[in-house]
């Protein structure tokens, strides 16, 4: 597995295993917003009306695009804050990639931009998301059902969606 900051030459394939059936069944809706286009905005650093900060690294097997994960940073109530996203083609599934991934991109969050929290959304019953989330010492993080419902309309799905958060000091102690 090889991570790289994400090039313009990465953006269609990772659509490509966004539109996967498999991944689309696991991820929050596409919105009519979130197109090839609007990234290659997104990571000139124009456009950015929900962040501040806009980031992504593809994950490559074999030269291949296999996944990536997307880092949103914004401040909230003085902190600076990164949402996460992720997707894996299903193939490679099971096998640590994510863990992997992510266990080298959230360091990289708190050291080199400034964030006190991490945050991750995923649709109950998403049980792979869970398990990962629990392993790199991920918290649950309450919200409302007021709000949980709230997020749900804005995002355009119908599905509950957990979230939960990681700060410097979990994972610090994490990777002791």
């Amino acid at each position: 597995m090889i991570l790289r900051d994400t090039i313009d030459d990465d953006i269609d394939p990772i659509f490509a295993v966004r539109r996967h059936p498999a991944v689309l069944a696991q991820q929050f809706r596409l919105t009519p917003g979130d197109t090839p286009e609007s990234w290659r905005d997104w990571l000139a650093g124009a456009n950015l009306v929900d962040c501040s900060v806009f980031r992504c690294t593809t994950i490559l097997d074999d030269d291949q695009v296999v996944g990536h994960i997307t880092q949103r940073g914004a401040e909230i109530n003085g902190k600076v804050t990164f949402s996460i996203g992720f997707n894996l083609l299903p193939s490679h599934w099971g096998r640590g990639l994510m863990r992997e991934a992510l266990s080298s991109v959230i360091p990289d969050l708190f050291a080199n931009h400034a964030a006190k929290h991490v945050v991750i959304g995923y649709f109950r019953g998403n049980t792979r998301c869970e398990r990962l989330s629990t392993s790199l010492g991920f918290e649950p993080l309450k919200v409302s059902a007021f709000q949980r419902a709230y997020i749900a309309y804005k995002m355009g799905c119908l599905r509950w969606i957990r979230f939960r958060f990681l700060d410097f000091e979990r994972w610090s102690d994490n990777c002791r």
